[in-house]
């Protein structure tokens, strides 16, 4: 992979079904945490970038999952003022993380928010997680974008630990 960093997407894409009312969204899965771990281990600069309603922290969420300190930027469409697929927010992204957008690799469940508007602002690759593996019928993966069954997926795809 020639990416040297990860934004990755909250919901349906870090999350499991537990919901929690006091934060008011879907609780960070036990195997995503494990797997943010396992590349915090590789090194791998990670960003959160996602979408959110006013008043919802993914921040807090993160927190109570024990992984928010792995990530080196989190982005909140509410705190940042526009939302994907805006331009301006994948812009958000590599400003925070430092990096030209080509060394930067999308991760989410949303095809058009997380693989399509970020492969068109210029990052270098994007995934698109689909429990059956599989686009559904009608859509197109775009160039460097593929398709994952599973964010359990992802620390194959980036370099080991020296």
């Amino acid at each position: 992979m020639p990416c040297q960093a990860l934004v990755v997407d909250y919901g349906g894409t870090l999350t499991g079904p537990d919901f929690c009312p006091e934060l008011g969204q879907r609780l960070v899965s036990p195997g995503a945490a494990a797997v943010l771990w396992t590349l915090h281990g590789f090194r791998v600069p990670l960003a959160l970038g996602s979408n959110n309603r006013p008043g919802q922290s993914r921040r807090k969420a993160l927190q109570a999952a024990g992984v928010l300190d792995l990530f080196a930027a989190v982005i909140e469409s509410q705190e940042v003022g526009v939302s994907k697929p805006d331009p301006a927010f994948y812009r958000r992204v590599t400003d925070a993380l430092g990096l030209p957008a080509a060394e930067i690799a999308m991760v989410g469940n949303n095809l058009l928010t997380d693989v399509t508007a970020p492969l068109a602002c210029g990052f270098g690759e994007a995934f698109l997680i689909r429990p059956e593996g599989q686009l559904r019928e009608g859509e197109d993966l775009p160039e460097r974008g593929y398709v994952i069954d599973s964010i359990s997926r992802l620390p194959a795809l980036f370099r080991r630990p020296q």
